[in-house]
């Protein structure tokens, strides 16, 4: 990806490490938080104090929709912008993404439906959920001939052919 990768352990080593790259792209990368643990939500929330910038919550497509809305619900306490769905081709039911964002009051940002980083992130309009949605849930159990099937349907249901 040929980026600068900077390390701060701590929300004081971030304003450090920003302080001197205005102007620059900066993305922070945290690790995963359990929304149930009060300490790991207590530093997210340092992190996200620490510098001005736009929360992006980064949510499986795979999760059971009441407790993607519970999580979720926890994760709008740090006012995240955008949800960011990863994993959509391994999901049948978007019903958790759903439950998600109305639990985070964030709007879609991009969606990950393939398992190639390379491929990247698609951004979501009106046209691509109602698409995705009509897709997913025509879908039938796999085959075992047609494998491929599911992950072909998703990439032409997001626009990747």
């Amino acid at each position: 990806l040929n980026v600068a990768v900077k390390s701060a352990p701590e929300p004081e080593d971030l304003v450090r490490l920003i302080g001197g790259l205005e102007g620059h792209f900066v993305l922070v990368d945290t690790t995963s938080v359990n929304p149930y643990v009060a300490q790991e939500m207590a530093r997210l929330r340092r992190i996200v104090d620490a510098a001005p910038m736009e929360g992006l919550l980064v949510m499986s497509a795979g999760r059971e929709p009441l407790e993607s809305r519970d999580m979720a619900a926890e994760f709008r306490k740090l006012a995240p912008t955008r949800l960011l769905v990863t994993g959509l081709d391994m999901s049948r039911r978007l019903g958790g993404i759903l439950s998600a964002l109305e639990a985070s009051g964030a709007a879609f940002a991009e969606i990950s439906a393939t398992p190639d980083i390379v491929d990247g992130l698609r951004s979501v309009n009106p046209v691509m959920l109602a698409r995705l949605l009509l897709e997913i849930s025509n879908l039938r159990e796999p085959d075992a001939n047609k494998d491929p099937a599911r992950l072909r349907q998703a990439r032409q249901a997001t626009g990747w052919n």
